[in-house]
């Protein structure tokens, strides 16, 4: 298991990201579920993903900031974004038991639909296959809903997934500048010129100048998604919240 505790981080921001994690950390190693009823499996299993999605992206960023490295750290945290944004949707939208089942059917389809163009072996397709077919005994409704949704979304909510992870303007401009960070969208005219002396182009890739703040960003929005992400994992599921938050001096 993932631990925290090294050297005090040299900001605020690193610091209390490194206090998250290594709080999710220890709550992550059992999660007692006392209680819960077996229609409520599939909605925690689910459940359960996104926050293990989100908390492995903050070890993730947590590792780049710590060496200040830019670099992937922006996708990092863009799956930290989008995990705890998925999660959100799923405990807070209308009917949380059947929205869980719909996580796992989809995911299901997706992976049999890949499966049936790969060469693997047969067992890990009946796997799968199998994992459908207790839905389409169990829910067949669920399941029949997926299929025709998938018709026009991917996504289990029927939705896009940018409706999900941007619901409102100012998060969907978030998402967009970690878009922009994550894929080739405005690379080509951020800090790139070409220069010609002496007869010769040079191509000059340069340094971020903002390498400092891109960690600070990324260090700072990845610890309040992990943060949100266990805290709604935690008032739905009987868990410990993380109340408490480091102090702003180390030491």
């Amino acid at each position: 298991m993932f631990s925290a505790h090294m050297p005090d981080e040299k900001t605020y921001s690193r610091r209390r990201l490194a206090y998250v994690v290594e709080e999710v950390s220890q709550r992550l190693l059992v999660v007692p579920l006392r209680g819960l009823r077996p229609e409520h499996v599939p909605l925690v299993e689910a459940s359960g993903a996104f926050v293990r999605g989100c908390w492995e992206a903050a070890r993730g960023v947590l590792a780049l900031a710590r060496v200040g490295e830019y670099g992937g750290i922006a996708a990092a945290e863009r799956q930290a974004w989008e995990m705890w944004s998925e999660l959100d949707y799923l405990l807070l939208g209308p009917d949380p038991p059947r929205n869980g089942v719909k996580v796992q059917v989809n995911a299901f389809i997706d992976v049999i639909e890949l499966l049936t163009k790969l060469d693997v072996p047969a067992e890990v397709r009946e796997n799968n296959t199998a994992g459908l077919a207790r839905f389409e005994s169990s829910h067949p409704e669920v399941v029949a809903e997926v299929r025709l949704q998938r018709k026009s979304q991917k996504h289990w909510s029927g939705k896009s997934r940018t409706s999900i992870v941007g619901p409102t303007d100012a998060t969907r401009s978030v998402y967009k500048v970690l878009s922009w960070e994550t894929h080739p969208d405005i690379g080509p005219i951020r800090d790139i010129s070409t220069e010609e002396r002496d007869g010769v182009t040079y191509l000059d890739l340069t340094v971020r100048a903002d390498v400092d703040a891109v960690v600070e960003r990324s260090a700072s929005s990845t610890s309040e998604c992990l943060l949100r992400a266990w805290n709604a994992f935690a008032q739905s599921f009987g868990q410990k919240r993380i109340d408490d938050a480091p102090p702003r001096k180390a030491g």
